[in-house]
Parts: C-alpha cells; sequence; structure tokens
C-alpha cells in the first residue's frame, strides 16, 4: 500500500492544487487532504477517499468511496456561507476482476467528463 502523500488535482482552469495530507485513519481505511491556501480550517477544500471491506471475503462486495468538499467562505465577515459537494461510490463483488473493475471506473471518469455532465453541472440540464 502507498504511503500517504500530498496529491496535485486539476482546477477548472487546468491548474494543478496541492492537497496536502491533513488525516489518515487507519481503522477505517481513511485518507483526508486538504487545500489550505484560504488559510482558515473552515474554508479548507478537501478530498477523501476510503475503502471499506467486506465481511464475507469470497462473497462480499468492496466499497470504494470518494469526496470532495468545497466550502465558501463570506468574503466578508469570513464566515462559511455554504459547501459544495462531489462524491462517488465503486462497489464491486469481491470475485470482480482487475480487468472488471478498471473498465468500471473507466467508464465512470469518462462518463464525469462527458460534455452532458458537463451541461447538467453548468446549467442543472439534463437529457429528456
Amino acid at each position: 500500500m502507498a504511503t500517504a502523500a500530498n496529491l496535485t488535482v486539476n482546477n477548472y482552469a487546468a491548474t494543478g492544487v496541492t492537497y496536502k495530507v491533513l488525516d489518515v485513519d487507519g481503522v477505517n481505511a481513511k485518507t483526508t487532504w486538504a487545500d489550505d491556501t484560504v488559510g482558515s480550517l473552515l474554508g479548507f477544500r478537501k478530498i477523501s477517499l476510503q475503502r471499506k471491506l467486506p465481511k464475507d471475503e469470497a462473497n462480499g462486495t468492496i466499497r470504494l468511496e470518494g469526496k470532495v468538499t468545497r466550502p465558501v467562505l463570506d468574503g466578508t465577515t469570513g464566515a462559511l456561507s455554504y459547501t459544495d459537494i462531489g462524491t462517488f461510490s465503486l462497489v464491486f463483488p469481491a470475485k470482480a476482476t482487475l480487468s472488471e473493475r478498471r473498465e468500471t471506473w473507466a467508464a465512470l471518469k469518462n462518463f464525469m467528463a462527458n460534455a452532458v455532465v458537463s451541461t447538467a453541472v453548468d446549467t442543472f440540464e439534463v437529457p429528456y
């Protein structure tokens, strides 16, 4: 298993943003990274990744869950105005092959990058 290290994730302008390791929870197999450039813990943008193993290793499912949180602070008061959140969940039967898992991952990330999803984010319109 890889050691937790800083992540660079592109923003909308395709500029790399560094997320520093904020927390590693070995008990719950969860790592959280933060973009601390806002300077206030309240405004830290965070990314997390968690793995949940099945109790039944032969027939259960493995879950990988990710979350992005982007708090927006009031420019005058510094108070939290609201938080934008994005999540994903990948659920794999314990019997799924590496090839099958990779195909599911490829479909999900390419769907997220598809113009249909981009339009939905920009205008809240979905195909009908």
